[in-house]
């Protein structure tokens, strides 16, 4: 996808403006690289769609089968935010790229603020309460199989 924006996209805009004089053919050209490369971006978001749709559901299913940390489990962890916050910065390019006026900048800006520390605070609260009750949780499994804790 990247290639498409870096080269295919930007050769398609040039063909009309720099090749029309010399062949009638530019113009068809210019259509076919530009429908190519909507194409391709289009598919490109729909296989990242499915792709993430998919680690996050064989995540959840083995999540709830056995509870550990599998490697789908810390890559849909570490994928799902990381996606979300480049969307985010994302948007804000967006709106510098297309000269949108401040107002809608900053406010873009404040709304991603709130959501992101939002987010933020909604984790931690999440995992201090959580923390606690998993401790407990693995001292009971522990004894249940006869192990003090650190020593089997």
């Amino acid at each position: 996808m990247s290639l498409t924006f870096l080269l295919l996209l930007p050769l398609g805009s040039l063909l009309p403006r720099t090749l029309s004089h010399l062949t009638p053919h530019a113009i068809p050209l210019h259509r076919a690289l530009q429908l190519t490369g909507f194409l391709v971006v289009l598919v490109a978001l729909a296989m990242g769609v499915w792709v993430c749709a998919g680690l996050g559901q064989i995540h959840h299913t083995l999540y709830l089968r056995s509870r550990p940390n599998t490697l789908i489990t810390l890559i849909h962890r570490f994928l799902g935010p990381t996606t979300i916050l480049l969307g985010i910065i994302n948007g804000g390019l967006g709106l510098r790229k297309a000269d949108a006026g401040n107002g809608a900048r900053a406010g873009y800006a404040v709304v991603g603020v709130v959501i992101a520390v939002g987010v933020g605070v909604v984790v931690v609260w999440a995992r201090r309460s959580r923390g606690g009750r998993e401790r407990e949780g693995k001292r009971e499994r522990e004894r249940e199989r006869g192990w003090e804790l650190g020593r089997r």
